[in-house]
């Protein structure tokens, strides 16, 4: 074992064997070692006699503790001395033992000195050199500061889209403000040549009317001229002498009497309406039209797609809900259990308007809806089983109960009149101008006409046809007098009034559908799409409902 060197020496000598730190208050036992006096108390506690001696086991029957100053001046010298001599220039020491911090602490994470490392604070806790903890967290910092530094540049990518977007929506806001800025200019201008144009009619209105008025006028004045002639002629007679006063007074009764002057024409004050209607219609609808640059189109209706419970008329331009079902082609493009029907044509780009005139009704639905809309619902085949229990399918049996349904008349059953549109209730019954379409079938061929026969279903009901855009519908409702636009959620509508007719206005590009009341231009609703498909123009009507499109 090498030897100490004297400062190692020195050190020991000033450092309790108990405790392991120098000496605090040391004193002197009875057999001449030194301890702190609070670690010498400590290890005879409790003892009443035979004190042992912690360094050399030596016992004595007193409890014999003399303080040993001249130790704690020489501990306390000691401690300057080896603070001075051992320490270097960044090093730093503790403040308890005057020892460098070679330690680190995992539990209380602080370095200590090695004579903290062995007393009871630090003994039972993970420690290693600082060095070694230097080099593990700095990995650990170096690590943790590579992810905070990918995430501040993540952020600060961020931040640069974000302040970019800024100026991208400045710039749109630039153009949408100059579009706004030219639309309403364009609008003042249409309004004051609107302007210009109901003035001038309201200035012929008044020279009309004041011309009559005048002609009146100038009329009565002549006719009340002649009147007070013939007053003044009648007062200068009766003023006469009675020989002077028979002489032609026979003439000037007959001419007074026989005085009648036609009635003047009677003009009305009250100015006509015209005005006030074309402003509150015409105009703003025209003028609703210009601002989107649409014409309106020709809508006519489709009468493949309509449901065998509705009628179509011969120029395709008028629906209404039948009572019965029609014996109609069957064709894939109709809607068999739905009561819709769409119109002939469909768009794919542009912006297209039309209206519907939809009365008085109180159950339909008008939109538009993709051409790969569902069309075919499940209807229930009304056949009848043979003896056997087995479906009969005879096609006889079928057309004979067809022929029936339709009430022909005697003498028409060698034939049976196969509509493209028509009343269960037979032509005459038709009302409004409306007539079927009727191509003849032959009740003999039925069975190679069996195809043509549409099979018996209940009356198609408004719950039978679920309305969204998620199944490719976009419709505004009525139902039994409630104003629905079915979105997603459904949205109510609160309307001013009644609407008689609709305009519909599609935006294919822009991705809107609006609805608004073509009377009074109120806007009642609009849809915002992504439309991916051709659509079509769509109406839903059922319970005694009828519709016009324009």
């Amino acid at each position: 074992m090498a030897a100490l060197s004297p400062t190692e020496n020195l050190q020991e000598e000033t450092t309790c064997s108990v405790c392991l730190e120098y000496f605090k208050d040391p004193v002197i036992a009875a057999c001449g070692h030194n301890f702190c006096r609070s670690c010498i108390t400590q290890c005879w506690k409790g003892l009443d006699k035979n004190f042992p001696c912690p360094q050399c086991r030596d016992t004595s029957q007193q409890k014999i503790l003399i303080p040993n100053w001249q130790l704690a001046n020489m501990t306390e010298i000691t401690q300057q001395l080896l603070q001075k001599k051992m320490r270097k220039p960044g090093t730093i020491f503790c403040q308890k033992h005057n020892e460098a911090l070679k330690l680190f602490c995992e539990e209380d994470e602080k370095p200590i000195c090695v004579v903290c490392g062995l007393s009871r604070d630090h003994k039972a806790h993970a420690m290693c050199p600082v060095e070694e903890a230097e080099q593990e967290y700095k990995a650990k910092l170096q690590q943790c500061l590579s992810q905070l530094t990918s995430q501040l540049r993540d952020i600060q990518t961020q931040q640069l889209n974000e302040a970019l977007k800024i100026g991208k929506i400045k710039t749109q806001v630039n153009v949408q403000r100059m579009v706004i800025t030219m639309e309403f200019e364009e609008l003042r201008r249409l309004l004051h040549e609107e302007e210009q144009v109901f003035l001038t009619r309201l200035k012929e209105e008044e020279l009309e009317v004041q011309h009559k008025l005048n002609a009146n006028i100038s009329q009565l004045k002549e006719q009340s001229s002649s009147l007070e002639k013939q007053i003044a002629e009648i007062k200068e007679k009766c003023r006469q002498p009675a020989t002077d006063f028979l002489n032609g007074v026979k003439t000037i009764l007959s001419r007074s009497g026989s005085m009648t002057f036609p009635q003047s024409e009677v003009v009305h004050c009250e100015l006509r309406k015209t005005s006030s209607e074309f402003l509150r219609q015409n105009f703003a609808l025209n003028n609703i039209k210009k601002k989107l640059k649409v014409s309106m189109v020709a809508v006519t209706l489709d009468a493949e797609t309509a449901n065998p419970y509705l009628i179509i008329s011969n120029d395709r331009k008028f629906a209404r809900w039948g009572f019965k079902e029609q014996v109609l082609l069957r064709n894939p493009k109709r809607f068999d259990a739905y009561p819709c029907v769409l119109g002939c044509d469909g768009f794919s780009f542009g912006r297209h308007y039309w209206e519907v005139r939809v009365r008085n009704g109180k159950n339909w639905s008008i939109g538009v809806a993709k051409e790969s809309v569902s069309r075919k619902g499940v209807a229930t085949e009304h056949r009848q089983k043979n003896e056997t229990g087995h479906w009969d399918h005879n096609s006889t049996n079928v057309c004979a109960k067809t022929a029936s349904e339709i009430e022909l008349k005697d003498g028409a059953k060698d034939w049976l009149l196969q509509p493209r549109r028509f009343s269960a209730v037979a032509d005459a019954k038709l009302g409004g101008g409306t007539r079927a379409l009727h191509q003849p079938i032959n009740l003999n061929r039925c069975q190679a006409s069996v195809n043509y026969i549409s099979p018996k279903r209940k009356p198609p009901q408004k719950g039978d046809m679920v309305e969204s855009p998620e199944r490719g519908i976009w419709v505004l409702e009525q139902w039994n007098g409630q104003y629905r636009a079915l979105s997603n959620p459904v949205t109510p509508l609160t309307l001013q009034k009644r609407p008689q007719k609709l305009a519909v206005y599609l935006d294919y590009g822009g991705r809107r559908l609006s609805f608004y009341d073509a009377d009074t231009t109120e806007h009642l609703y609009t849809f915002t799409a992504s439309f991916t498909e051709k659509v079509f123009p769509y109406f839903c009507i059922w319970n005694e409902e009828t519709i016009d499109v324009y």
